[in-house]
């Protein structure tokens, strides 16, 4: 009862003032949590109220519901999944003044919580999350507290589960004394997601380290980002000082495997700012992205700038960051220790830069791996500095102004008056560094981030574009690849644009574009650190192709006249030449060809070639079989003499009659293959060596030869007397 009357206490005086003031910040329906029956005593199940309050904000198609002070105890699990349905949806408590601690402030200040009214109390146990949304382009939870029931070990699976949710944000809640210590728990989780949590306090809640639990989890995620947020053991509230005796978590955030990058989201950055983590997590901060499915997107980025930590005592390191292509750590203290291994502990990082980093007590070295290709550490403090790194650096300067890390700050400063975007501030401190000893060098990429601060650069822009082809038409499913300081991919749509967004001013990129069978004047562009959205137009023309051959016969020799016919995705004819080629030329790549040659005298072989999608100059040679055969001869004497005017008959598949010439040849031509044939030859008075020669089944020229010898005849007789 005595929290019932701190709670009614702390309920504004005039709470539809409040919820007036929301709607009209929102141009969507607000509703009131009340109004579907929610009590808010601390025993009573406002799950279903709950349930039905976001049941009606998907069927308006979003809008925000106004939560008013009170105790709202959800022990039936609330699960909306606003797909098609919404695509914002705000839970709001009454507004508390009381705003999160700094990360430097002192433990009374950081423990004591935002005062807020609005409460809700997971009592679901360890197989469901209490509260389960998705399916938006924007969620937000803002001025709500998230309380533990003492003596529970698990309040719920997941006390706000948040999936397939463009930007999320948890701004100014608390979450007190709940705890998960089941495989797959967690406070706060994000799922394929882009989670921010802002201004809010979490006050000794626990996961299981053992089963890989993490306040605030996130998987397949799409962007990362907790500011000025404070992670403590214990909190103040009498009945309940925390539950980190039920387990100790893996980390108090933990960096899990980034979700798929697209043109639309082509970054995976997780950036924290002015964030204290107390010891109670083995680490702070965790990044695992290997030890989850589907295989992790490259994290671009993970920054890290005004961090405070009490680093845990149970032999582990303050950030345990593994898998990453940039880490970035920058005024950062590290301490209070009784046994840590390290304070900061780097795996397979690219390229990690650490600025001003602070270490003390137990918890004063700085490991990395042989997988991580590049450490620099500046004008920072530590005692044992275990790098396997092959290219490790060390910088101490005399003077801030030469820290390329605080330079680059103090630019953004001047010149535009906030500081760098976390994208910003790596790359241009990599630049400066990168020339190492050379003064003009870093007088050079100096003067460069001048010329980008001058021109008032946004902090992301996007590349867009479109590709014709030769006759200035739109060319689809071109693939267009963006390459440098992002890596995506994407198509041309029916209209032949595309589009990359989201993509940091700071930055070097290259767009190439490639389609199979056509080749581009101009088939990349590149930008460096751009100010704002830049265009990049293609001209791309379709490729052609020549198929060519020759027409020869059995013995190799060209077959001229042949018709050779071109079939498929163009039509064309072409008689081969006295030299039996023939040659189809300015084909367009990518089609599909048939090549036929026909003539009435021959069958060919091989078969008609075909030629499927086209990608390169083609010979297709045929020989010819010819239909028709000759059956021809020689008659002679006995010498050798050719003898003319012999009558020589053929007869079988078919008939004719011819007559040597003066050499005595003779010939029948055309004759179908295949028949049957018998030549005769005929000469008064004469007699031939062979009466007739057959050729069965004809399939090649015949040829007869006849030898003649002139008949010898006798006159026999009697004589008689008379």
């Amino acid at each position: 009862m005595t929290t019932l009357a701190r709670a009614a206490e702390r309920s504004p005086k005039n709470p539809t003032a409040q919820k007036k003031k929301t709607s009209a910040a929102n141009t969507d329906v607000t509703l009131d949590l009340r109004d579907f029956g929610a009590v808010g005593d601390g025993e009573t199940d406002d799950g279903p109220a709950l349930q039905g309050a976001l049941d009606a904000l998907a069927a308006a198609g979003g809008g925000t519901l106004f939560v008013p002070a009170g105790r709202y105890a959800i022990s039936t699990p609330v699960s909306e999944d606003f797909t098609g349905l919404a695509s914002s949806v705000t839970i709001l408590g009454v507004e508390s003044d009381t705003p999160a601690p700094p990360p430097d402030a002192d433990g009374q200040t950081l423990t004591r919580g935002l005062g807020l009214v609005s409460e809700f109390y997971p009592q679901t146990g360890d197989q469901r999350a209490a509260i389960s949304v998705g399916g938006l382009q924007s969620f937000l939870v803002e001025h709500v507290a998230f309380v533990g029931t003492p003596d529970v070990l698990n309040d719920a699976l997941v006390t706000i589960y948040i999936h397939d949710t463009g930007g999320a944000t948890v701004r100014h809640c608390e979450f007190y004394g709940l705890s998960s210590i089941v495989e797959g728990g967690a406070i706060v989780e994000g799922v394929r997601s882009g989670l921010a949590v802002e201004q809010g306090v979490f006050l000794g809640s626990a996961t299981s380290g053992g089963v890989y639990g993490s306040v605030v989890q996130n998987v397949e995620w799409k962007s990362i980002k907790v500011t000025d947020t404070v992670f403590t053991d214990y909190g103040q509230r009498p009945e309940l000082f925390g539950k980190l005796s039920y387990g100790a978590p893996l980390s108090w955030v933990n960096v899990g495997n980034a979700a798929a990058t697209d043109n639309e989201n082509p970054r995976r950055e997780a950036t924290f700012r002015n964030v204290f983590f107390d010891e109670g997590g083995l680490s702070g901060i965790s990044s695992l992205p290997a030890r989850f499915q589907p295989p992790s997107a490259t994290i671009d980025l993970l920054y890290i700038t005004n961090l405070r930590m009490n680093v845990s005592n149970l032999g582990t390191s303050g950030l345990y960051l593994s898998g990453l292509r940039g880490a970035f750590v920058e005024n950062s203290f590290h301490g209070w220790s009784h046994n840590a291994d390290s304070a900061i502990n780097l795996i397979g990082a690219g390229n990690a830069i650490l600025d001003l980093v602070e270490t003390a007590a137990a918890a004063t070295r700085i490991r990395a791996d042989e997988t991580t290709a590049r450490l620099v550490v500046i004008n920072s403090t530590y005692e044992d500095l275990t790098s396997l790194a092959p290219d490790t650096v060390v910088v101490n300067t005399e003077s801030p102004d030469d820290d390329p890390v605080q330079y680059v700050r103090a630019r953004f400063q001047s010149a535009l008056g906030r500081d760098p975007e976390a994208a910003a501030h790596f790359y241009w401190s990599d630049q400066i560094l990168r020339c190492g000893d050379d003064a003009a060098c870093v007088a050079a990429r100096r003067a460069a981030l001048d010329a980008y601060l001058a021109a008032s650069p946004s902090p992301t822009f996007a590349i867009t574009g479109r590709v014709l082809d030769e006759n200035a038409e739109s060319l689809a499913g071109v693939a267009v690849a963006l390459s440098g300081s992002e890596s995506v991919a994407t198509e041309t749509d029916a209209d032949g644009q595309y589009h990359f967004a989201g993509l940091p001013t700071s930055g070097s990129y290259t767009v190439g574009v490639s389609k199979r069978h056509y080749t581009f004047d101009t088939p990349s562009q590149s930008f460096t650190t751009p100010a704002g959205d830049r265009s990049a137009d293609f001209a791309g023309a379709l490729d052609r192709r020549a198929i060519s051959g020759v027409v020869v016969d059995q013995s190799n020799h060209p077959l001229a006249s042949v018709t050779v016919t071109l079939s498929g995705s163009q039509d064309a004819t072409a008689t081969t030449g006295p030299d039996g080629l023939y040659s189809f030329t300015d084909l367009p790549a990518g089609g599909d060809y048939t090549v036929t040659p026909s003539s009435e005298r021959y069958t060919f072989a091989p078969a008609p070639q075909t030629f499927s999608d086209l990608s390169a100059d083609q010979w297709s040679s045929f020989m010819g079989t010819p239909l028709f055969h000759s059956v021809g001869g020689r008659v002679s004497d006995i010498n050798n003499g050719g003898i003319a005017g012999v009558t020589v008959a053929l007869s079988g598949s078919r008939t004719a009659t011819t007559t040597t010439d003066a050499s005595g040849n003779f010939l029948f031509a055309d004759l179908p293959l295949g028949g049957s044939y018998t030549v005769t030859p005929s000469l008064r008075f004469y007699v031939f060596d062979s009466a007739s020669k057959t050729f069965n089944n004809l399939s090649a020229d015949g040829y007869a030869v006849f030898v003649v010898t002139p008949a010898l005849h006798s006159i026999a007789g009697r004589i008689t007397e008379h």
